[in-house]
């Protein structure tokens, strides 16, 4: 079997090519490729339809159309769906807000109205607030020093405004040594 002419490709002369079209060399076939996407009105009516509930892909998907089609081709419709979502929407939580039903106030207020619930702590005068990292000072203690450095480190904590670290020296543990009570008990 002899090789027919294949061209740059590898293809046969007209392989991958719109038919109906003459190349410039007087061949068949011409340009290679699909033929250019042209939208109907019925793919406008629907891909702005489906734009308010349906994801680009899956749009995309029931068109039989590639995501950069649908987004070359329709990026008005599916700009105008989204909106018009939104908007009917947004009058529904608008309405129930209106009504007095709390959650839509809140959110609505949240989101529109810039409120925030969202609270900055800091140190005396705006600074941040000082803190003491003292892991590596307590690691190498025994129980018997940590629960010695307890009642100074609390004091410690008090006079720079923090809360007591909770519990007392009876309320550490010691009775797990054979019933001895805690110092000063």
């Amino acid at each position: 079997m002899a090789d027919k002419k294949r061209d740059r490709r590898g293809c046969p002369p007209g392989a991958g090519t719109r038919t109906g079209i003459v190349a410039p060399t007087g061949l068949p076939g011409g340009q290679i490729g699909n033929p250019p996407f042209i939208a109907t009105q019925d793919q406008r009516e629907r891909v702005q339809l489906y734009s308010k509930v349906m994801s680009q892909e899956m749009i995309a998907e029931a068109l039989d159309i590639s995501i950069d089609t649908l987004r070359r081709h329709f990026r008005h419709e599916l700009q105008e769906g989204k909106r018009e979502a939104v908007a009917a929407v947004g009058g529904k939580l608008l309405a129930k807000a209106l009504a007095g039903h709390p959650a839509s106030m809140i959110f609505y207020l949240k989101t529109q109205g810039k409120w925030s619930s969202r609270i900055e702590l800091t140190g005396k005068d705006g600074w941040p607030i000082p803190t003491i990292d003292l892991a590596p000072f307590l690691k190498d203690m025994s129980d018997e020093q940590l629960l010695a450095a307890l009642p100074i480190v609390s004091a410690l904590l008090a006079a720079a405004g923090s809360p007591d670290l909770g519990g007392s020296i009876e309320d550490s543990g010691e009775s797990d040594q054979g019933g001895a009570s805690a110092p000063g008990a």
